[in-house]
């Protein structure tokens, strides 16, 4: 992904339910198999300017998932209907 900010543009507006923000808290909390597609998305967060950007509410779920440490409340923070598994396969 050239620019990051615009994927994360497009999930603003695509994703009311903000199930990809659930799916980075579910991801940072290392209770998800690790899969070559979570290093991807990871790397998306690197050396980025989190100021005014779409970007910002998506590090914070990171961040809550690195903290909790526990998939269920990620999902109990973020009301996406589909698990973080199923979330999961949706990027295999």
């Amino acid at each position: 992904v050239n620019n990051p900010e615009l994927l994360f543009q497009s999930f603003e507006q695509s994703d009311p339910a903000h199930c990809f923000r659930r799916y980075i808290c579910d991801l940072e909390t290392g209770e998800l198999s690790e899969k070559i597609s979570h290093k991807a998305i990871n790397n998306l967060f690197l050396k980025m300017d989190y100021s005014k950007s779409a970007s910002f509410e998506y590090d914070i779920a990171a961040k809550l998932g690195k903290k909790l440490k526990s998939v269920k409340e990620c999902e109990e923070i973020y009301d996406c209907p589909l698990s973080g598994e199923q979330l999961d396969k949706l990027f295999d």
